[in-house]
């Protein structure tokens, strides 16, 4: 039987992405990501509280995403859901549910390029960026 493990996932940087090294020397940055989740019933908005995913990404990419983004940014990332338990530093077992991403589609300026853009009078047009992965890189999972 089939099985897919896919999540892609578009919000804002909730929270300063903080990289760090494993011991192997391999970077992983760490972020969540905020998704809307308000809806219009008879005309008038409903706000919701947000979703909140946690995001962890490996390599080249991990250094990427620290250097580039700040909370607040728009971004999508797509990759695979992992479930995980550790040990915390109280010494009681936690559970955890995250994205690995494995690529990253991204705005990080996006609002403000447009207002420079629009208070200049250029081109409001800003493309996508996006960064993908290399498919040989080492990603633990």
């Amino acid at each position: 039987m089939p099985n897919l493990n896919k999540a892609d996932v578009m919000g804002h940087i909730g929270r300063e992405p903080e990289v760090r090294h494993l011991n192997n020397g391999k970077a992983v940055c760490n972020f969540s990501i905020a998704t809307n989740n308000s809806y219009k019933k008879d005309g008038e908005w409903v706000e919701q509280p947000p979703t909140w995913h946690n995001v962890s990404v490996f390599g080249e990419l991990a250094e990427v995403i620290a250097m580039e983004f700040s909370k607040g940014d728009a971004i999508r990332v797509e990759g695979k859901i992992r479930h995980r338990e550790y040990d915390a530093k109280d010494g009681t077992k936690r559970q955890v549910s995250e994205i690995l991403a494995g690529s990253v589609v991204y705005k990080p300026v996006w609002v403000r390029k447009v207002k420079e853009k629009a208070e200049s009078g250029e081109d409001q047009f800003i493309s996508d960026i996006q960064i993908v992965m290399d498919d040989d890189a080492d990603v633990p999972f």
